[in-house]
């Protein structure tokens, strides 16, 4: 297929659900090294005009927004029972819910406009300092999509922030984010869908004998779409979507202070184990079993 016209010019926030945000965003810190956060109820009055699949209705959440170099990173715990949120929690469990993306030379109505002639209208909206809202993207993408109509715009209501004021900050480790990585049983049709919403050209997509998998990659701006298709033997990519189904598997994140090695050695040491390992494309890849933290994998690389 085509990539069709590209109207999305860059990933700028990815956003993982948790059922414990106060912990999640005090384990990721202390135990992962990824912080500072900041802490946001969004909720009336600041919160308003929230409307789920066309109809009103009064969700809310607390969300803590941070970055790992280069893209913003969320926590988010709903905090109501009806939200594209909670059903996602009940369903799956904690994990990579959606990313947000910047719409090249076009409004924020416009780019709503493009995703509906594309087939993926609007679930859920609000305004929070600004509109918001999501695309009916997961059933085809596999993730949520989300518009931001000023990403720039002030936050109001800060909760608190962690560290606060006079704690310890555990260095970073981490200094990019690389790529959203994808788990799919069937690599060309998940292109297919990101191609109809002009996201590639895509590099790769034929199948490696050595690791067992199909592999495709494509750029959004400043991070990257990674596709993995397992196709012999057993891997934690298989195991993933045996237990998951299709969906996002991990999130590569660049270590340039730190080799592969020392990499894994210093998570090791504190209770984190490497598994996946194999080499992929010449390079040496890893997966960091943050699962129960994050609600997905780090991948790490030499």
């Amino acid at each position: 297929m085509t990539t069709a016209p590209r109207f999305l010019d860059d990933l700028s926030l990815v956003c993982l659900v948790c059922a414990d945000l106060d912990t999640t965003v005090r384990q990721c810190q202390e135990l992962l090294g990824i912080g500072p956060w900041e802490v946001y109820d969004f909720a009336p009055p600041i919160q308003y005009d929230t409307k789920l699949r066309g109809r009103d209705e009064p969700f809310t959440m607390r969300v803590a927004f941070g970055a790992v170099g280069n893209v913003g990173w969320a926590f988010l715990e709903p905090k109501s029972v009806s939200s594209i949120y909670a059903e996602f929690l009940e369903n799956s469990g904690s994990g990579f819910h959606h990313a947000a993306f910047l719409h090249d030379g076009l409004s924020y109505d416009q780019a709503i406009a493009e995703f509906t002639r594309r087939g993926f209208p609007v679930v859920q909206q609000g305004n929070f300092c600004g509109r918001y809202c999501y695309l009916d993207t997961r059933e085809r993408a596999h993730m949520i999509f989300e518009l931001i109509e000023d990403g720039d715009a002030e936050m109001q209501g800060l909760i608190y922030r962690h560290p606060g004021e006079g704690e310890g900050a555990v260095a970073p480790v981490f200094d990019t984010t690389r790529a959203i990585g994808f788990v799919t049983s069937d690599l060309d049709d998940t292109r297919s869908v990101y191609e109809g919403l002009g996201i590639g050209p895509w590099l790769g997509g034929e199948a490696d004998g050595a690791s067992g998998i199909r592999r495709a990659t494509a750029s959004v701006g400043r991070c990257a779409i990674e596709l993995i298709q397992p196709e012999t033997g057993s891997s934690v990519y298989r195991d993933f979507l045996e237990r998951r189904g299709t969906g996002v598997h991990h999130l590569s994140l660049g270590h340039a202070d730190l080799g592969y090695d020392d990499c894994r050695n210093k998570f090791a040491a504190g209770g984190i184990a490497t598994v996946g390992e194999s080499e992929v494309d010449g390079h040496r890849v890893g997966y960091l079993e943050t699962e129960a933290i994050l609600g997905a994998r780090i991948q790490i690389t030499d």
